[in-house]
């Protein structure tokens, strides 16, 4: 059986959860990123790739297959880099850029 999830441990964002999954807003798939975000004040955030259509699920296989600890850590600190700036916060004792 083909996996569908991989965790990466990532000493500066923690656990990173990487998961194929049927897209929750297309018809299609998705490869979806969990990261805990508690030093934003927040829970576990997400945010996904989406691949409609009928080809989407070949897309999405091709991305996990190539999926990388250092491509996970890099799409982690994506997301980290936009809560930093909606939020304006870089850690948790709430200190400011």
């Amino acid at each position: 059986m083909a996996d569908f999830a991989r965790i990466y441990d990532s000493e500066e964002h923690g656990q990173i959860l990487v998961k194929k999954d049927q897209s929750e807003t297309e018809d299609g798939a998705e490869v979806r990123f969990y990261i805990d975000a508690d030093r934003y004040g927040l829970g576990i955030c997400a945010i996904a790739l989406t691949f409609p259509g009928d080809d989407g699920w070949d897309k999405a296989d091709a991305v996990f297959a190539e999926m990388t600890q250092d491509k996970a850590e890099n799409i982690a600190g994506r997301i980290a880099k936009q809560l930093d700036a909606a939020l304006g916060v870089t850690g948790k004792d709430g200190a400011t850029e």
